[in-house]
């Protein structure tokens, strides 16, 4: 299982939201570029960095900086928010981030059936996000439900060709309270994408327990900006 550390962006510093709410941004870092090093230094291959701004606005203000952190370091970057055009899609797969994450237009029927030829051309390289609460897909900053389980959602993306999903549980995500591990048991039983796991995670038996679930990486990131998880301790892998 690979441990891939979060940088969130907004406002240009690195932050933590709890439970999404960006009421509650906790600032730990002016210098993405610098957290950036930090984790490579302890032998992260790839960081995960999602524009808060962008996921809240539709503008990705925080995109430079992402650019950045691809284009100067030795790092695989997956990069998201904010990302609800064609054209920004085609952007971004035409410089050095290495994966884009799609999250809002996967529910726009139009702009989904546009990212196909993408998911035929180069799918290692589009992963499909989601949000879970109490099992459901919740949009518009988790506060709408989509009705429908995220099995049922997971199974439609796997027949559009995604091979890669990122699902977040909203109820434990910046809590440090651990992740919900029986949600991923399922995900990675019942549909056939590789499945990245994100939210809670407080401790190295956390870890353990997502690593038994069979699941591709996990996303850490409260964990260790708190110091909850030594930096110098985790075994990334490739």
């Amino acid at each position: 299982m690979q441990i891939i550390p979060a940088i969130d962006l907004k406002d240009g510093n690195c932050v933590r939201l709890l439970k999404g709410d960006f009421a509650q941004a906790t600032v730990y870092s002016d210098d993405p570029m610098e957290m950036a090093r930090k984790f490579i230094e302890a032998g992260a291959k790839r960081i995960h960095i999602i524009d808060l701004d962008g996921a809240k606005t539709g503008e990705q203000t925080n995109l430079s900086s992402i650019r950045m952190i691809a284009d100067l370091l030795d790092v695989k970057v997956q990069c998201g928010g904010g990302i609800r055009t064609i054209d920004r899609v085609k952007e971004l797969l035409s410089n050095a981030i290495d994966r884009i994450i799609l999250g809002t237009i996967l529910f726009d029927e139009m702009l989904l059936q546009e990212i196909l030829p993408f998911l035929t051309q180069q799918p290692e390289r589009l992963i499909a996000a989601l949000d879970a609460k109490e099992g459901k897909v919740v949009t518009h900053g988790w506060v709408e439900s989509t009705g429908e389980t995220i099995v049922e959602k997971a199974r439609k993306l796997a027949t559009l060709g995604f091979q890669r999903i990122l699902v977040t549980d909203v109820a434990v995500d910046g809590t440090l309270e651990g992740p919900n591990i029986a949600l991923y048991e399922q995900l990675v039983k019942e549909q056939p994408m590789k499945v990245i796991a994100s939210g809670g995670v407080s401790s190295q038996k956390d870890l353990d327990a997502l690593e038994k679930t069979g699941v591709e990486a996990v996303v850490v990131g409260k964990a260790i900006y708190s110091g909850a998880l030594d930096l110098a301790q985790l075994k990334f892998n490739p």
